[in-house]
């Protein structure tokens, strides 16, 4: 490795506004880097490859991308001399002395090999593997072969981060004694590979925890995993949106400091909050967030308010009372370059030959953290991405619970009741016995494919009481879902609502709903009508027409808009044959989705509001593309 020593560049430093902010480094011999990169996507030529180049005496000599085009754009942006779509070309370059792997994290270990076989030191980007198995790996591999080896985590350096780090060190709030992290946003949109846990390792959480946790570590290190917890609530996605995490650290002067850490990735708002607890006062700041101030506050609360003179007296009561804690408070501008921090830190490790194992050893405690919050979530962490049919997201937790379940539903459904089925195309209504249906938040406007985002709604429309149920009536398990839609009539809907007050007779066929087959027959699909309140007489029922199932009227490709009365496809005296559903809340009906159904205006001062699930056969599945939830047994772990 090459070792020309040169006095390191003055980092770029942040403004705080009541005092000066503490360095990120402090001078030291330097090494000249020269960086072979592999993965040259979007976080390394946005952040990291500016932070190379900013860096004194460093530079980029070798660069690897699968995307010939965009590599070439990134040479000449950074001028790296060297480029190739090969790997293996880049850790036998001569003049490579570090390899920055930058790739997804299901390729980390296999480049960290290449690249310590061939005697090069290796920086890692966050996570550094899919697990702290491989974390750890690449680690061993480090120190067996006496390279370096640094993991992506650049926040420690940068002078936001330091000054609490010096607010600690100097005693600013006393012994600490517990540390509080907090971060919510909305769910994000993507299909990228970050949403898929055998190339990422996890969701969100993985993907951006490690960040907080490295802080957390660098304040009140090494961490130690107490407990921990993850949950899906978005059924469309596999990962994990909520975790929480319960750890362990030691203070200043040794003792412990408990921890309690929480992220919820498909939460109603934002939210990025560091909380440092000592005795005397706290340090708050954001930790994801590079910008933005860290805040002071320290107990200045007076004692004996008992003595002195009554004006005394009132004076302490009163600033006690109104001013207990007396707050400093810095800010700081994002860094210019983020990762400059980083590369000075590795460049002085290497300039003095200091001893970096440390720096990887870090990271492997903070995949452990992570590997205890998500361990029952996946079903273990190790090679976990093997086994898919372990992991507890949603689509798989009310196939499991089925599995287990001491209740055939199947079984309440009787030869007559098939056999009402298949001549009147219904049957019902049954009772849900699904627990908690009161508490399930309906909303107001209607909404479509809401089992998608919804985990109360999804657990309705597989709960086994409902599908079991189904199937015995269909003669299949072989059944998926592809839609579903609320149906809400709030009181008195032809004065409040009345373009929706009434449903006009129609049939659930073609287009959207169900589509149609390769000779362009409609595909026959199966609807599930659960109350979600009690639908009485006047409060706008459901109503069918038993029988009408087995014939297509009028133009049914309109569907509501199809006019059946006034086209005369439909009579007057068959409407008179109709029967309105009225069903107390958790009760179902199951029908045919070609029998002509509709409903009246909701004539009561209480919401009748509905939930409609849509069920197809998977060997009768159309040419149109849905969103399909697969119930069939081979798809259940």
């Amino acid at each position: 490795m090459t070792m020309n020593e040169t006095p390191p560049a003055a980092s770029a430093t942040a403004s705080p506004d009541t005092e000066t902010a503490t360095p990120a480094a402090s001078a030291a011999p330097v090494s000249r880097l020269r960086w072979g990169i592999i993965g040259c996507g979007d976080v390394v030529e946005r952040k990291a490859a500016a932070g190379i180049v900013a860096a004194n005496g460093q530079s980029i000599v070798s660069a690897m991308r699968n995307d010939e085009e965009k590599l070439q754009r990134f040479a000449q942006k950074y001028a790296v001399p060297h480029t190739t779509t090969d790997a293996q070309e880049v850790v036998a370059h001569p003049d490579v002395d570090m390899v920055y792997i930058a790739t997804p994290p299901d390729l980390h270990l296999h480049y960290a090999r290449m690249a310590v076989a061939a005697g090069k030191g290796v920086l890692i980007e966050k996570p550094a593997g899919r697990c702290a198995a491989e974390t750890g790996a690449i680690a061993a591999l480090c120190e067996a072969a006496q390279v370096p080896g640094y993991a992506s985590y650049y926040r420690r350096y940068q002078d936001k981060f330091q000054k609490v780090k010096a607010l600690l060190q100097e005693g600013a709030i006393g012994p600490l004694v517990a540390v509080r992290y907090e971060f919510r946003e909305r769910r994000a949109e993507g299909d990228n590979w970050r949403a898929d846990p055998a190339r990422s390792g996890g969701g969100r959480f993985y993907d951006l925890a490690g960040h907080v946790l490295d802080l957390i570590d660098l304040f009140c290190g090494p961490l130690e995993f107490v407990s921990g917890d993850a949950q899906n609530l978005v059924p469309l996605d596999v990962t994990e949106h909520f975790s929480a995490l319960h750890f362990h650290g030691r203070a200043q002067d040794g003792n412990s400091v408990h921890g309690h850490a929480s992220w919820n990735f498909a939460a109603i708002d934002k939210a990025d909050e560091l909380v440092l607890e000592g005795f005397h006062g706290r340090i708050r700041c954001s930790a994801l967030k590079q910008s933005g101030a860290v805040i002071l506050e320290v107990d200045q609360t007076l004692q004996n308010t008992w003595k002195g003179s009554w004006f005394n007296r009132t004076r302490k009561k009163l600033r006690n009372k109104y001013w207990p804690l007396k707050k400093q408070r810095w800010q700081f501008a994002k860094p210019a370059n983020t990762h400059l921090g980083l590369f000075e830190a590795i460049a002085h490790s290497a300039g003095t030959q200091g001893d970096n194992r440390d720096h990887l050893q870090v990271a492997v405690r903070t995949a452990q953290l992570m590997d205890g919050a998500l361990e029952e979530f996946y079903g273990g962490r190790d090679a976990f991405w093997d086994h898919p049919q372990r992991w507890k997201n949603l689509g798989t937790i009310p196939r499991a619970a089925a599995a287990q379940s001491q209740h055939t539903y199947a079984a309440d459904v009787d030869a007559a009741q098939v056999e009402q089925f298949r001549t009147l195309g219904y049957a019902g209504p049954f009772a849900s016995d699904i627990e908690g249906l009161e508490s399930v938040f309906v909303p107001v406007k209607e909404r479509k494919d809401v089992h998608l985002k919804d985990p109360q709604f999804f657990r309705l429309c597989t709960h086994p009481s409902i599908t079991e149920r189904v199937a015995a009536l269909v003669g299949s398990d072989d059944l998926s879902i592809f839609k579903t839609r609320i149906h809400t009539k709030v009181g008195f809907t032809a004065q409040t609502q009345p373009k929706h007050a009434i449903v006009p007779w129609h049939q659930d066929v073609g287009s959207k709903n169900g589509g149609y087959d390769a000779q362009d027959n409609p595909v026959p699909t199966y609807t599930v009508w659960l109350a979600l309140d009690d639908v009485g007489p006047d409060s706008g029922p459901l109503c069918i027409l038993p029988g009408t199932h087995t014939t297509l009227y009028g133009d049914y490709r309109m569907n509501f808009h199809a006019n059946l009365l006034e086209t005369g496809a439909l009579t007057e005296e068959e409407v008179a044959q109709a029967i309105p559903l009225v069903m107390k809340r958790g009760e179902f009906l199951v029908f045919h989705s070609w029998l002509l159904h509709g409903s009246s205006p909701n004539d009561t001062p209480q919401r009748r509001a509905g939930f409609n699930i849509r069920y197809v056969e998977n060997a009768r599945r159309g040419t149109e593309a849905y969103p399909y939830v697969d119930l069939s047994p081979l798809a259940w772990p």
